[in-house]
C-alpha cells in the first residue's frame, strides 16, 4: 500500500490520495450506504444517492446533514454540508471522493474535502480527524472492520489529542424518511404480518397496549408501552432468548418510534435510551440494516 499523500493549494484545503485493495463498486458502496458508512466513519441515515440527504448523529444533540449532490457508480461521490451545529465551520463545504480502477482488485481514491481549509479554525483537528477516518475507509475495505467514530482506535487517538471523549452515551436517535403516510408505517410496526414481510424476519407483534412482542425470530422481544395512531410506539425492547448474547431477566430497554409527516411521506424518529452501555454501538449500528432500510424498501 502507498502512504497517504497530502496536496497544497492556497488556502489549502484538505486532499489526501490512497490507494485500496478493493474494487470501484465496493470503494463507492462504503461511501454511498448507511452501512457502509457506519462502518468507516459514522452511523448515519437517509439516502447516499443523487439528491439525497445523510444525517450523521455524532456526539451531540443535532445531526451533521450532508446533501448528496451526486454518486455516479462507481467513480464519483460530491457532498455539500447543510448543517452542522456542532462545527459550524463545516457548513458549506463540499466533500468530493473521486475514484479509478488501477487493476481488477486496486482502486485509487482521492478526496477533496472542498472548503476545508486553512482559513478554518477547525483545520488542525479536522485534517487530523480525516486522517484517521480515511485509513480507517482503508482498513474496512481491506480488511473488513474500520475504526468508526466512538470504536477504541478513535477514542485512543482523541485522548492523545487531549480529546477525551465523554463516557458512551446509552442514547440512539436515529431518522428516516418513509414513502408513507404515518397511519401505515405505524401499522407495519404494530403488526406481525406486515413487519415480518418488510424484514424477511419472523415477527409477533400486535396493536394492542400491554401486549409481548417477539422479532427477528426471536432475537429482539419485548412488550407493547404506549401506542398512539399515526404518531407514536413506545415499546420495552431487549435482546431475546434467541439472540446469541440473551440479556439478563428483567433488563429491558425503551425504543419510541415518532411518526411525523413528511411531505407525501413519514419522518421516522428512533430514540433508544437504556441501554447497557457495551451494546450501544452495536445497537446503532444494526438500526438501518434492521429497521430503516427494510422498512424503506417496503413503501418504495
Amino acid at each position: 500500500m502507498t502512504s497517504t499523500e497530502q496536496y497544497s493549494t492556497t488556502p489549502a484545503d484538505y486532499q489526501t490520495t490512497i490507494r485500496v485493495k478493493a474494487s470501484p463498486d465496493a470503494v463507492f458502496d462504503a461511501l454511498t450506504t448507511v452501512t457502509g458508512l457506519a462502518a468507516w466513519w459514522n452511523p448515519a441515515t437517509g439516502s447516499g444517492e443523487t439528491g439525497g440527504e445523510l444525517r450523521f448523529v455524532m456526539n451531540a444533540p443535532e445531526p451533521l446533514v450532508i446533501h448528496v449532490d451526486e454518486a455516479s457508480r462507481p467513480t464519483s461521490v460530491r457532498w455539500t454540508v447543510t448543517d452542522c451545529p456542532f462545527l459550524p465551520d463545516w457548513i458549506g463545504t463540499r466533500p468530493t471522493f473521486s475514484i479509478t480502477p488501477l487493476d481488477s482488485d486496486t482502486s485509487e481514491l482521492h478526496f477533496h474535502h472542498q472548503g476545508l481549509g486553512e482559513q478554518l479554525e477547525c483545520i488542525d483537528m479536522c485534517t487530523r480527524s480525516w486522517d484517521h477516518y480515511v485509513q480507517s475507509l482503508r482498513d474496512y475495505l481491506e480488511a473488513g472492520r474500520g475504526s468508526p467514530y466512538g470504536s477504541p482506535a478513535d477514542r485512543a487517538r482523541r485522548e492523545a489529542e487531549g480529546r477525551p471523549m465523554s463516557p458512551p452515551a446509552t442514547v440512539i436517535h436515529q431518522e428516516a424518511v418513509v414513502a408513507a403516510a404515518p397511519q401505515q408505517v405505524f401499522e407495519l410496526l404494530t403488526s406481525g404480518s406486515l413487519f415480518g414481510a418488510a424484514t424477511g424476519q419472523p415477527a409477533e407483534i400486535t396493536d394492542r397496549e400491554g401486549d409481548a412482542f417477539s422479532l427477528f425470530g426471536g432475537r429482539i422481544e419485548g412488550r407493547q408501552i404506549e401506542l398512539v395512531p399515526g404518531k407514536r410506539v413506545v415499546q420495552a425492547w431487549r435482546f431475546g432468548t434467541a439472540h446469541p448474547s440473551a440479556w439478563e431477566p428483567g433488563v429491558y430497554s425503551t425504543v419510541r418510534f415518532t411518526l411525523n409527516p413528511a411531505g407525501n411521506g413519514t419522518r421516522l424518529a428512533i430514540d433508544h435510551t437504556g441501554i447497557p452501555a457495551e451494546w450501544r454501538e452495536h445497537i446503532s449500528m444494526g438500526y438501518p440494516t434492521f429497521y430503516q432500510e427494510p422498512i424503506t424498501k417496503f413503501f418504495s
